[in-house]
């Protein structure tokens, strides 16, 4: 009667165990997400009366890979800035610390999201999955009068929001330090990149089971080289297909650069060696017995 009993316990311990850790797991999605859709504040102004510029800023990817950061501006007029339709009163020029440099906001024209690249600093994408990066956005705005020159400009009130999501990494923000005089019209933050959580997970994940994997061949190897096992010729097929899996389960690692970085020397090229290695040491043991 014990053994049902103590198998019964076991078996719920083990239930419980698992809806725990999927509890948690939904737990730690949900934060995630919420942490990523959350609005920041940069700077600007705040005087709707006297009117100005909002900018909503979303993040729209990120590929440290490249180096880039691709966020989505969305223009709001409002107060003196803005005629009765809601567009813009007059020419109004933002200026962008990106490859795009200036985006004319057109006197009466409906206005289209722009897109600008960031360029990111700060961070080593080998260094996955931890590696961090930085990205900065700058946003000031101006006006030239009516039959005036750009010697003449007039800056523009700037207000910015700044959120998004980017699958895979987690994006805190930083405001950037702006002098009491330009506070109204210059809007700036640091976005700090890093991989989630569950990316980091996943990525480690991948670098136990490649140890595990090739300790295990390790271990067969050593049972047949050393200690006189048996040889049984799959093991040559077992090994070999393991070889060559290895590649397909680095790659699954999400996000992952290309070979060379600190992934693959904390664990894919010992891995991989080992596991040639021990092919290798079969096929001696093998052709040695034979003899």
């Amino acid at each position: 009667m014990k053994k049902p009993i103590v198998g019964i316990v076991i078996g719920l311990v083990v239930v419980g165990l698992f809806v725990f850790l999927f509890l948690k797991g939904l737990e730690l999605y949900n934060s995630e997400t919420a942490k990523n859709t959350e609005s920041y504040t940069a700077s600007g102004y705040q005087d709707e009366q006297e009117g100005g510029l909002e900018v909503t800023s979303t993040v729209q990817s990120v590929d440290p890979l490249k180096g880039e950061v691709v966020v989505r501006l969305e223009f709001n007029p409002t107060g003196t800035c803005a005629d009765s339709s809601g567009r813009p009163a007059y020419n109004i020029y933002v200026t962008t610390n990106s490859d795009t440099g200036v985006i004319v906001l057109k006197k009466g024209e409906w206005l289209n999201s722009s897109f600008i690249t960031l360029r990111t600093y700060d961070g080593i994408v080998s260094n996955y999955p931890f590696d961090k990066h930085k990205a900065d956005i700058d946003l000031t705005a101006y006006m030239i009068p009516a039959g005036k020159t750009e010697d003449d400009a007039e800056a523009v009130p700037i207000y910015m929001e700044l959120g998004g999501a980017a699958m895979g990494f987690s994006l805190n923000f930083t405001p950037i330090k702006i002098s009491e005089e330009n506070k109204d019209y210059e809007a700036g933050v640091t976005v700090e990149v890093e991989r989630s959580f569950t990316t980091r997970a996943v990525a480690v994940f991948v670098m136990i089971m490649l140890w595990l994997m090739s300790l295990a061949v390790v271990t067969i190897t050593l049972s047949v080289a050393v200690w006189g096992r048996k040889l049984e010729f799959g093991s040559f097929a077992w090994i070999g297909a393991m070889l060559f899996a290895f590649f397909s389960f680095r790659s699954a690692a999400p996000g992952i650069p290309p070979i060379g970085g600190y992934f693959d020397f904390l664990s894919f090229f010992w891995a991989l060696m080992l596991v040639a290695s021990c092919l290798v040491t079969l096929v001696i043991t093998y052709v040695k017995r034979a003899q």
